[in-house]
């Protein structure tokens, strides 16, 4: 069986032809899967952004006061809002400021990741963290 060669020109017509998503005529508009690959790249390239910016960055806290222990969700880089007023001990896996006023305003304590613990309950209204590893 002895083969020809073909131009380029003859081979991609023959596989536009032979292609769902060409247009099947000059006179005729793209066929539908067309428009549905365009907008389905679109539609992920949007979900794909909306996704990479809803993401945040958390670490947890474990925080003991008298009536006990609880642990909590702090975003990394934001002021988050805690109004424990009589705590005890802290637990910490990134560095942490802790605020006597709301805000992060008042006195304000730097601590290390850890554990903290205090004879006198100390009252804590916020709390600042940034995601740095020690």
């Amino acid at each position: 069986m002895r083969r020809t060669l073909k131009y380029a020109s003859e081979v991609s017509a023959e596989l536009c032809d032979m292609s769902i998503f060409s247009l099947s005529a000059p006179d005729h508009p793209p066929t539908l899967p067309m428009y549905a690959l365009k907008s389905i790249a679109v539609l992920s390239a949007l979900l794909l952004a909306g996704l990479s910016g809803a993401t945040k960055k958390t670490t947890t806290i474990g925080i003991e006061t008298e009536e006990g222990s609880k642990s909590m969700q702090v975003p990394f880089g934001e002021c988050h809002h805690i109004e424990e007023e009589e705590v005890r001990s802290v637990f910490l896996s990134r560095e942490c400021r802790f605020f006597s006023a709301m805000g992060c305003t008042g006195r304000t304590t730097l601590l290390m990741p850890g554990e903290h613990s205090s004879s006198e309950p100390v009252p804590v209204s916020s709390v600042y963290c940034e995601d740095k590893v020690f």
